[in-house]
């Protein structure tokens, strides 16, 4: 069994007879084990860093139940209003193939991208909106504070919030306040720390975990 997500689980071979049966199997178990954020509606989630080396569409879309590709069909959860990436890994190389599927961003981010290979990578997916660049903020700080003033009637300190470093890393993660009774009901969720705002560094960046 694999002690990382993005390490290989199991290998088994097959011959013709049972080909289709075992990847259905496999298949089965492949979903069961999959990263998934413990909440099915979210306000915000905002994300320290996308890039191809978490996921070949940048953020991994079951995680975020957005598709890929605009054909596919739009995943039932979880149900997220608002999506802020932050940052680009540095192992991308400027790739930002699922920007698109953000709808906030920080100038850093889009300073680190390559719009050719993105372009590439994007077009021969036939997903050319996955190279969109959605607005682009000075600091962390003011990307999140947009996507919260577009929430609707909901006040900032009671949205449902999530932030997680990434897509692949979802052990830990910070929720706001208003998940508090959902992880006193489920056993499999544990409280680390007592409710803290967002911090901040002095250039309005996001302290990340």
């Amino acid at each position: 069994m694999a002690t990382r997500p993005d390490e290989t689980a199991r290998i088994e071979a097959f011959n013709a007879e049972n080909l289709e049966a075992g990847e259905r199997r496999l298949l089965k178990d492949a979903r069961e084990w999959m990263a998934r954020l413990p909440f099915k509606q979210i306000d915000v989630l905002i994300v320290d860093e996308m890039g191809k080396n978490v996921s070949g569409a940048g953020m991994d879309t079951n995680v975020i139940g957005r598709p890929s590709n605009p054909h596919e069909p739009f995943p039932a959860d979880p149900k997220i209003l608002w999506i802020v990436a932050l940052d680009l890994t540095d192992e991308s190389y400027g790739n930002a193939t699922g920007i698109g599927n953000a709808d906030f961003t920080t100038r850093r981010l889009v300073e680190k991208i390559d719009m050719k290979p993105t372009l590439i990578n994007c077009i021969t997916a036939c997903a050319p909106g996955n190279a969109k660049v959605p607005p682009a903020y000075e600091t962390d700080r003011e990307a999140i504070d947009t996507a919260l003033s577009c929430i609707g009637l909901t006040p900032p300190e009671k949205a449902r919030v999530v932030h997680i470093k990434n897509t692949l890393l979802l052990g830990q993660i910070e929720a706001s306040e208003a998940f508090l009774p959902e992880v006193a009901r489920r056993a499999e969720l544990t409280q680390l720390s007592e409710p803290a705002p967002l911090a901040f560094d002095a250039a309005g960046r996001l302290v990340t975990f």
